[in-house]
């Protein structure tokens, strides 16, 4: 079953194929001037109950300017574990949440999926092709910078998962390019 809501203010996109599994591509409010943010993947949030990481992200929005955001992931796969998303038989999920990122972004991307993409195999893919179909467009990229310290990335070097942030932080230009190249050796 594919459900869609879809208006200038509501985007939520998600398949419901049981009672154990779901995927959710996109979640948020579009405005004039929205914040796009890609995690690793979603946890429970909803359009009816956001969680702490879409709360976070949505505020980083506002704070930094933005009068909107949606909510994406590397993985659509609906798992408050992360590590549970190691399954290759989401290839068609895979493939359509990769669609759906390419086909509404226009405005700066705040990458925020921290270290568990350096292992899963199918979280660096989605990125190599995001980033594929993405990277001749005019957009920003940006990350969250470390509240603590003035580092940008985590000590494995990926950008900060908004679950690690306390307070309403700088988004500061993420380098997506030197970062891929670092991915792919």
């Amino acid at each position: 079953m594919n459900n869609s809501i879809k208006s200038k203010l509501n985007i939520f996109e998600y398949d419901k194929i049981d009672e154990n599994l779901e995927y959710r591509y996109l979640l948020g409010i579009k405005g004039d001037n929205p914040l796009y943010c890609i995690g690793m993947n979603p946890s429970t949030a909803l359009p009816t109950r956001f969680d702490q990481t879409v709360l976070k992200v949505f505020g980083l929005a506002l704070v930094h300017g933005y009068d909107s955001c949606v909510m994406m992931n590397l993985l659509p796969i609906m798992e408050t574990n992360s590590s549970k998303v190691t399954n290759n038989n989401h290839k068609k999920y895979l493939e359509k949440n990769i669609n759906h990122i390419v086909n509404i972004v226009n405005n700066d991307i705040l990458v925020c999926w921290g270290d568990k993409i350096s292992q899963n195999s199918n979280m660096k893919d989605s990125f190599f092709s995001i980033y594929d179909k993405l990277k001749d467009k005019k957009i920003e990229w940006l990350c969250i910078d470390n509240e603590k310290e003035d580092l940008l990335l985590t000590q494995q070097g990926n950008p900060r998962h908004p679950s690690r942030i306390y307070n309403f932080r700088e988004l500061k230009y993420f380098n997506i390019h030197e970062y891929y190249n670092s991915m792919k050796n």
